[in-house]
């Protein structure tokens, strides 16, 4: 083998270099092209090629040497590599449309004269597109720019900015005319943002210069992050007043309907009582003139019980009002202003005495008036 092609094939630096996993690899992209979306298609073939530094076999950096050049073979043996992997790249009609091409760069022109021209329609629905797309109102700033940012690259695709050409030029046209598009489409990604990003959209047009796309993006998803801190934080602030606000009327309504309960029972012995007093205050006796029992039950005029050992006019009095009162009204109420006598065995012995003594005055008095 010549010197100078065993470098050539044995450089990392050259085309003509294949290594153990150029020779292993049977497709270089997942997805086949079955005719539409050329422009992401062949943009994924050109970044897999250049990986493997074999781009220069497609776009014409690297002229086919002559037959009997020294090159020749090892140059057809790396074109029939990337004719491989191309093929496996297409649909299998479009891949039979294209098969007997000889070159990895006429397959390249051949396909890109039959699915990328700059037609009308195909602009036309580009921009419509994008006129038409605006962010929705609860979808993301991430999923809203990748829906944006493909819709740049076909039109990327279908028209390129020009590049120039110019042996030694130093105007760096082409870096103008990439940063006005930069700033016309960062222009256009805020406008169709929705109405709760105008602060941060406020904040970005104002910089000077103004930011790149993915740095505007940036700053626009740390402030959906602060929004969705804040909105977790209030509704965890909701749920807790909501349940406090289940407590209070939880205890306000027991205690209402205990209340309620006792304030019932309450009424009711109340009732009772003031039936019991309002029945004794209706009755009164014709022959004593007092009231609280009837002229049947008149002490006075049928005689006291045998067991009473009261005297006077109050001590019978209360005594019928105790037969006309019932045990369990009898007993005295608590409450201010109530005060409760209490006595010795001595005192109760005295205080009866006296009463008999009373009684026996009384009974001689009405004795002697008969």
């Amino acid at each position: 083998m010549p010197a100078d092609q065993t470098d050539s094939s044995q450089n990392p630096n050259s085309g003509y270099y294949l290594s153990n996993s150029d020779l292993n690899a049977t497709k270089l992209v997942s997805i086949e092209f079955e005719g539409k979306k050329f422009s992401d298609r062949r943009r994924s073939m050109m970044i897999a090629l250049s990986a493997r530094n074999k781009l220069c076999f497609v776009d014409g950096s690297l002229i086919p040497p002559a037959a009997n050049s020294q090159n020749y073979k090892i140059w057809t043996r790396c074109n029939d590599l990337v004719i491989s992997w191309m093929l496996a790249s297409l649909e299998p009609k479009i891949a039979r449309s294209v098969l007997y091409l000889k070159t990895a760069r006429a397959i390249w022109l051949e396909l890109a004269d039959m699915y990328c021209r700059e037609s009308g329609p195909q602009l036309f629905s580009v921009q419509q597109q994008l006129s038409e797309l605006s962010q929705g109102d609860d979808e993301e700033v991430s999923s809203f720019f990748t829906k944006i940012k493909m819709l740049w690259d076909q039109l990327d695709g279908l028209e390129p900015l020009p590049v120039c050409e110019c042996t030694g030029c130093s105007c760096n046209l082409t870096q103008q005319l990439l940063k006005t598009q930069q700033n016309q489409r960062l222009i256009q990604f805020l406008m169709k943002l929705n109405e709760k990003y105008e602060h941060p959209k406020s904040t970005i047009l104002m910089m000077n210069p103004l930011p790149t796309i993915s740095k505007a993006c940036g700053l626009l998803l740390q402030e959906e992050q602060q929004k969705e801190v804040h909105s977790h934080k209030a509704q965890t602030q909701t749920e807790s007043a909501a349940f406090n606000a289940r407590r209070f009327d939880n205890k306000s309504y027991r205690n209402q309907y205990n209340s309620s309960s006792n304030s019932q029972y309450a009424g009711t012995g109340n009732q009772f009582r003031n039936n019991n007093n309002n029945n004794r205050n209706n009755l009164f006796c014709e022959h004593c003139k007092m009231r609280n029992h009837t002229i049947e039950k008149c002490w006075k005029l049928h005689g006291y019980p045998k067991d009473f050992k009261g005297k006077g006019k109050r001590v019978a009095a209360a005594a019928q009002l105790d037969e006309y009162t019932p045990k369990e009204i009898q007993a005295p109420e608590e409450g201010p202003g109530v005060v409760h006598a209490t006595f010795t065995e001595e005192q109760y012995t005295q205080l009866m005495n006296c009463l008999h003594n009373q009684q026996i005055a009384n009974q001689a008095e009405n004795f002697g008036s008969h």
